[in-house]
């Protein structure tokens, strides 16, 4: 779920899901059950625009459900799940075509706070993906930038790599001669 996540293959993530959903019942109290509701629902929002309507019902009813389960966590130990949250609003805002308004900073600023480098790579990636779509280059350059970096902090080389490779058009600057 999260590797296919992390690499856009959000079908494949979210079919990894439904075989994960199966056997949260047993594993209740662990960290992997609130990593399922983060990701699941990351995953869901991603292929939000890809999937039937019928599909989109379902998932969106899930998304809320888990989105419900974070904000409960979220008041009980915000160091650890606040920014999952937060992240979550600000994508459910974007998908609803509303305005995600401070929702992506606050996720980045508490995943930072915290040291969650790899979900503040996430929160950076995502925000820059929502300025580029917004027309807003050089603010998705900077959220990019970010992302590349806490990636690269993190250790996940083949995730840089990715990073450098789907928006090498913004993470390099190019530079332009005028013939004379």
């Amino acid at each position: 779920l999260i590797l296919n996540y992390l690499f856009g293959n959000y079908r494949e993530a979210l079919e990894n899901g439904a075989i994960a959903e199966r056997y949260l019942e047993g594993t209740k109290g662990s960290i992997l059950v609130a990593q399922f509701y983060f990701y699941y629902s990351l995953a869901g929002l991603s292929a939000y625009n890809s999937i039937s309507e019928k599909e989109r019902k379902i998932i969106l009813k899930k998304i809320m459900g888990n989105q419900k389960k974070l904000k409960h966590r979220a008041c009980h130990c915000p160091a650890n799940f606040l920014h999952e949250y937060y992240l979550l609003e600000a994508e459910l805002r974007r998908i609803l075509g509303h305005n995600p308004g401070d929702y992506y900073d606050m996720a980045i600023q508490y995943a930072g706070q915290s040291e969650f480098i790899h979900e503040e790579a996430i929160a950076n990636e995502l925000t820059g993906k929502f300025y580029l779509t917004k027309g807003n280059r050089e603010k998705s350059t900077v959220y990019l930038k970010n992302a590349r970096y806490c990636y690269e902090r993190w250790g996940a080389v083949i995730k840089v790599r990715d990073v450098d490779e789907k928006y090498r058009d913004i993470l390099v600057k190019k530079i332009y001669s005028e013939k004379s």
